[in-house]
């Protein structure tokens, strides 16, 4: 038979991993599968925790039932000048809602438009500092939308923002 020469393909040799179950801090049991470079998952019945070592971990929340993702969770370590930071999606829909810094401040910050504001909270009341101007904005389940001032309309409040994993 005449025909192609194929070359096989080299693969890569995978790291090397263990599964185990443990106990958590809160009791729970959560199945760890941790591999020999470093690289570690967490899962429960409803948490998946990819950790990359060097303080980088990723947390998704997800329905136990249908499996779609509910949070997401980004921890990233400081670099450089930068500290380090907490990055939340609180809707899963891949686009961050809320940030807090990890430098002692805990400064929360929210993503409005495309940019991050530092998030000044007064009671269920949030505000932001856009253009030199203190704006009310809410978070409406999907996105931070600017609060109408007019007193005609109702008064929208937050929603509220569950950003505990």
């Amino acid at each position: 038979m005449t025909g192609c020469s194929r070359h096989a393909a080299t693969a890569n040799r995978l790291p090397s991993f263990v599964v185990t179950n443990e106990v958590d801090d809160n009791g729970k049991v959560r199945q760890l599968i941790e591999f020999t470079n470093g690289l570690s998952l967490y899962v429960t019945e409803s948490w998946i925790t990819v950790w990359f070592g060097h303080g980088y971990d990723t947390v998704v929340g997800f329905d136990p039932k249908t499996l779609e993702p509910q949070k997401i969770l980004w921890e990233i370590p400081p670099s450089g000048t930068n500290p380090g930071r907490a990055v939340f999606d609180v809707n899963a829909d891949g686009v961050p809602d809320v940030s807090e810094l990890k430098d002692g401040s805990k400064t929360r910050q929210i993503f409005y438009r495309g940019e991050w504001y530092t998030r000044e909270q007064n009671g269920a009341r949030t505000s932001i500092i856009l253009d030199g101007k203190k704006q009310r904005v809410y978070f409406d389940g999907r996105r931070w939308q600017t609060e109408s001032t007019n007193t005609d309309v109702i008064e929208v409040t937050n929603a509220l923002i569950s950003t505990s994993f």
